[in-house]
């Protein structure tokens, strides 16, 4: 009920204050009651309202629904935790990669650059999945790998000059940066930000003749190994 609904009579009104549990109102008037009443129905509303917030889920990740997402994988990917979005990178890495291929030939017989390519693979070996877990609320950072800190586009810049490729950084007037690394032997790998958010769309490499999505930075410095 609000204050335009309430009664015009003064018996209805005194009816309203004692349901409302109000005291003394068994014989005050109209003007007396409306104040009262107004008071304590404006009251209930606020709490309600206090009530409803505090009780409100916060916003999930679009694809687990488990945990909170993040904005650090760039504005299209921000209604997804990290570890979901991390997934279908090596979803797609799993797929261009041919993993399942590789993982049809007995483990003693592949050769070192087919277990380079499937090593850290999410699909290839489920128990590095870190989607697949149930979320543990105030984990803490320590132990945890940081590839890089501060430009990337350097950092990669100085792994693949010392694998011996040769490497262009272009940044424009939109924050965006293209680094391209090439080797003598034809083999390429393009990363692309969009200010810090990796582009992974935009980002692939040729290696070992092979044409393939760069899903990040860390794919790609291990792709320089």
């Amino acid at each position: 009920m609000t204050t335009t609904d309430l009664p015009t009579t003064t018996t209805a009104l005194r009816k309203l204050a004692q349901e409302l549990g109000l005291k003394g109102m068994g014989s005050a008037n109209k003007a007396t009651l409306l104040p009262a009443i107004t008071a304590e129905l404006e009251r209930r509303a606020a709490a309600e309202a206090v009530i409803e917030k505090a009780g409100k889920a916060p916003k999930l990740c679009a694809i687990c629904g488990k945990r909170r997402p993040t904005s650090k994988n760039g504005k299209d990917f921000r209604d997804q935790c990290d570890p979901c979005h991390v997934e279908a990178g090596w979803e797609n890495t799993h797929s261009d990669g041919g993993h399942a291929d590789i993982l049809a030939v007995e483990e003693e017989q592949r050769t070192d650059v087919q277990r380079k390519e499937i090593d850290g693979c999410w699909v290839c070996f489920p128990e590095l999945n870190r989607a697949k877990r149930d979320p543990r609320p105030g984990q803490a950072r320590a132990g945890q790998v940081v590839v890089a800190k501060g430009n990337k586009a350097e950092v990669f810049k100085a792994a693949a000059e010392a694998a011996e490729y040769r490497v262009d950084i272009e940044t424009n007037d939109a924050n965006r940066t293209v680094a391209t690394a090439t080797c003598r032997d034809g083999s390429w790998i393009q990363l692309v930000w969009n200010g810090a958010a990796y582009d992974y769309p935009n980002s692939s490499a040729k290696v070992n003749g092979k044409e393939r999505k760069v899903r990040n930075l860390a794919e790609a410095l291990r792709l320089l190994m």
